[in-house]
């Protein structure tokens, strides 16, 4: 009831975000093997937090020994030693598809940033 009121009092109350100078910026950049390490790692991150829905301390986790690809998929394991259950450390998984555009295929940005500085 009460948030049905207060939606009223907003003209839209879902915001919309414009990401589109962000997807003209990485189609000015496409060129993953080109970037410097500091411009890949920006670009790495932000697709996998926009594609799997990280946050950084998530993409900071990633357990890279852990992750795999397989048929165009990227399977991250994330680790988090501070999580426990029952005495264990949790241990998520993230998967990301292929995006058909290669300036925005967080897998493509990812095995390149791996193949360069892990």
């Amino acid at each position: 009831m009460y948030k049905s009121a207060i939606c009223q009092l907003a003209p839209n109350p879902i915001p919309s975000t414009d990401i589109s100078p962000i997807i003209e910026y990485f189609r000015e950049i496409s060129g993953n093997e080109q970037l410097k390490i500091k411009g890949l790692t920006s670009k790495t991150c932000c697709l996998l937090a926009v594609c799997g829905f990280m946050r950084a301390s998530e993409i900071h986790q990633i357990d890279d020994a852990q992750t795999t690809t397989i048929d165009g998929k990227l399977k991250l394991v994330i680790v988090a030693p501070k999580e426990k259950r029952k005495g264990r450390p949790i241990i998520r998984t993230c998967e990301t598809s292929c995006h058909s555009e290669k300036f925005l295929c967080p897998v493509e940005s990812y095995r390149v940033y791996r193949s360069r500085v892990a």
